[in-house]
């Protein structure tokens, strides 16, 4: 079978069946944003992530700086995720010969300047030539406090489902750069895309304060990050389109280019916030505190139904399947499902 036939998420399936353990060291292995181990007293959080030009990003609207910035906080939002403390990484690299070792450099000032905001040391990695494209890749090691990390798989019918910050913002960002949009533009959705900061502190907040039951980051969109959450929870959701908190600017890019900004907010991705479900007795209470230490929102989106419910998104019109739709590797991204957008003219 070929890759573009069986996907990302089946090719990790068969991953998983080589390289299972049955360690007792081993606490969480794939399917969760991140790997989490015991190594004597100490619970370690473990993640990595690679980005390839021409896939993840593109030198005409990437900067060495922000792409050493993007990279490094994609494996902090892995972290986040799990309301890990961020501790070491390590940086793989492959470029080629005829690189500017200026650009290099600037990577990982990027990288530094990120990670430096969390508490992250770079300690070591690998370099080497590439024949062409660059390729990096940062593992990421962190530690859960007093043993308590998030996980995917713990979500409860019943649960209120809410997500930190805005959705859609990274999308449109995206859509501005590769139009040609200029940077002084919508500065906060370029910001988005280009320099996005994971909620670290938020994450570490909701586990060790809050009593959150399952947390994923939102990577690789909203509706794949709720279907995958529900998937390993055993559980339905329903989630309202009229409640996902997207910024004024996103929908004025989204509309002004002929795309719904609905879209945006449920497949578009990497806006690297927090996707997590809570007890509804403990909503209200988190709801006051969360205004006290952090600036960003934090939003009611829907709640945990019953498995047989389905995954569905509600709207003014009623409800419908909301399928996954979000970038998914090996296959062709084109042709995302539209079982849960909203059709021209209607409201959520």
């Amino acid at each position: 079978m070929k890759l573009r036939d069986l996907g990302e998420f089946g090719l990790i399936e068969r991953i998983k069946q080589v390289v299972a353990s049955d360690s007792p060291d081993v606490l969480i292995g794939i399917d969760d944003d991140a790997a989490v181990v015991r190594v004597g007293r100490s619970t370690l959080v473990v993640t990595t992530d690679a980005f390839v030009e021409g896939v993840h990003f593109r030198f005409d609207y990437f900067s060495p700086f922000e792409l050493g910035w993007r990279l490094m906080a994609a494996n902090l939002s892995d972290l986040a995720a799990m309301g890990a403390r961020p501790l070491f990484a390590v940086v793989d690299l492959a470029v080629p010969a005829d690189a500017d070792a200026e650009e290099v450099t600037d990577l990982y000032y990027g990288m530094r300047e990120i990670g430096a905001r969390f508490g992250v040391r770079i300690v070591g990695g690998d370099t080497t030539s590439s024949p062409g494209r660059w390729f990096l890749a940062v593992t990421l090691l962190g530690a859960a406090d007093g043993g308590r990390y998030a996980l995917r798989s713990r979500a409860r019918v019943g649960d209120v489902i809410a997500v930190t910050g805005w959705l859609g913002s990274s999308r449109a960002g995206l859509e501005l750069l590769t139009a040609g949009g200029g940077r002084h533009r919508a500065e906060p959705v370029l910001e988005a895309h280009l320099r996005p900061v994971p909620r670290v502190w938020e994450g570490r907040f909701l586990v060790q304060r809050a009593g959150v039951r399952a947390m994923i980051d939102v990577s690789d969109g909203l509706s794949s990050e709720v279907n995958h959450l529900c998937r390993l929870s055993g559980v339905g959701a329903v989630i309202e389109a009229a409640r996902l908190p997207i910024r004024p600017v996103v929908r004025e890019l989204a509309l002004s280019s002929g795309h719904d900004p609905f879209d945006y907010a449920l497949h578009g991705g990497e806006d690297f916030e927090l996707l997590f479900t809570i007890p509804p007795e403990k909503w209200a209470d988190l709801s006051k505190r969360w205004t006290r230490h952090f600036e960003i929102p934090l939003t009611a989106i829907g709640r945990i139904v019953r498995p047989e419910r389905g995954i569905v998104l509600l709207t003014e019109q009623g409800e419908r399947e909301l399928l996954p739709g979000g970038w998914q590797h090996f296959r062709s991204n084109t042709d995302a499902p539209d079982a849960c957008e909203l059709r021209p003219g209607e409201r959520p």
